[in-house]
């Protein structure tokens, strides 16, 4: 059984007139407001990008580098940390 679809709709308060994002996961609904929506929606851009990078760096390491999986994955690991300690 796979996990539902995560959706995302706008909307206007009734009340208020200002705009939100409905979101909802299978029977979850919740609300954002658009800049909360467009926050996270570059997060996930960013977070998918740095997987590609990621996998490419290992599949490099494993293939030509001579490093097994759990050093890869090390190396992966370190070199995170680095980039955050360098924001």
């Amino acid at each position: 059984m796979s996990a539902p679809d995560l959706e995302f709709h706008s909307g206007v308060s009734a009340f208020t007139g200002e705009p939100f994002v409905m979101v909802q996961w299978g029977h979850q609904t919740g609300q954002l407001t658009p800049a909360e929506a467009e926050a996270h929606a570059i997060a996930v851009i960013q977070a998918a990008q740095a997987a590609r990078h990621d996998a490419a760096i290992m599949a490099e390491l494993m293939s030509n580098g001579g490093f097994g999986r759990e050093a890869a994955a090390g190396f992966i690991g370190a070199l995170r940390k680095r980039l955050e300690d360098l924001q």
